[in-house]
């Protein structure tokens, strides 16, 4: 089972802004000093955050890598909420942010060797996790995916634990010239890996899932959704299961490929 946060306490904290750059076409990168979430956020968890005062709700964000106190966050510039974040500069205090949110990437078995699947932003929570199972001498292979080159998002993060980390893109200039699905199913004929993580565009991660299916291979996803509360009260993020409607927010973004009714989500659009 996926490690949940549904029953753990929910802290709030203001943050301070230490650097905001864009790190790909309208992709940013903000690293936000943040002692209390950076000590209690693992790999796979996300924060609220209060972006503006003037903004009715806060927006999710994945964690994908933490140093020391501070927490960094990796988003697309893609609605109100995410243009105002890229205008906070280097010392702005005006946020805040709860959490930690969500359940988190179980580990896989001490001995056993996992494959990580990244497509785009993908490659946060999914990067985070890459280094847990790097510090606890865990092997894993790391394939990661975009539309281009440029699209390959934070490689430079996760080529500093020096694992094999390959790379697909849908225009070949960079890697396997092709879908993420192909080497995917290289990977797995090998009878290597004993589990999957897999966090992206949910078409891909469809695509992936089909693909583990058929080498029956445990397989974990992370799901992006609209939500209004973050703390499980409103259900704005429900999701359909094989155990019923469950809520991202609290018992994801993390779930077991297998006891996901995956014709009945949809994607999150707007942030």
């Amino acid at each position: 089972m996926c490690q949940t946060s549904q029953h753990e306490h929910k802290h709030v904290e203001n943050v301070e802004v230490v650097s905001n750059v864009e790190i790909a076409p309208r992709v940013w990168m903000v690293v936000l000093r943040a002692p209390k979430m950076a000590h209690l956020l693992r790999a796979g968890q996300f924060v609220h955050l209060l972006i503006d005062e003037y903004l009715t709700l806060r927006r999710p964000f994945s964690v994908c890598q933490i140093r020391q106190d501070e927490i960094c966050i990796m988003y697309a510039v893609v609605g109100k909420g995410t243009e105002l974040l890229t205008q906070k500069k280097t010392h702005d205090e005006s946020m805040s942010v709860i959490g930690p949110c969500g359940n988190s990437w179980p580990h896989p078995a001490v001995g056993s060797k996992a494959l990580l699947v990244g497509g785009g932003l993908g490659a946060a929570p999914l990067g985070m996790l890459a280094h847990e199972l790097f510090e606890a001498g865990t092997d894993f292979h790391f394939i990661q995916a975009g539309r281009t080159d440029s699209l390959v998002i934070g490689r430079g993060f996760h080529e500093s634990i020096r694992r094999d980390i390959e790379f697909a893109t849908d225009d070949g200039s960079l890697g396997f010239h092709g879908l993420i699905t192909e080497p995917v199913k290289n990977s797995l004929q090998s009878g290597e890996y004993s589990v999957v993580y897999v966090c992206g565009p949910e078409i891909m991660q469809r695509a992936v899932v089909a693909v583990c299916a058929n080498f029956q291979v445990a397989t974990y996803v992370s799901l992006e959704r609209l939500m209004a509360c973050g703390i499980g009260a409103c259900l704005s993020c429900n999701v359909a299961t094989k155990q019923g409607p469950q809520k991202v927010c609290v018992d994801g973004p993390i779930f077991l490929s297998e006891d996901l009714e995956f014709d009945d989500v949809a994607r999150s659009s707007i942030h």
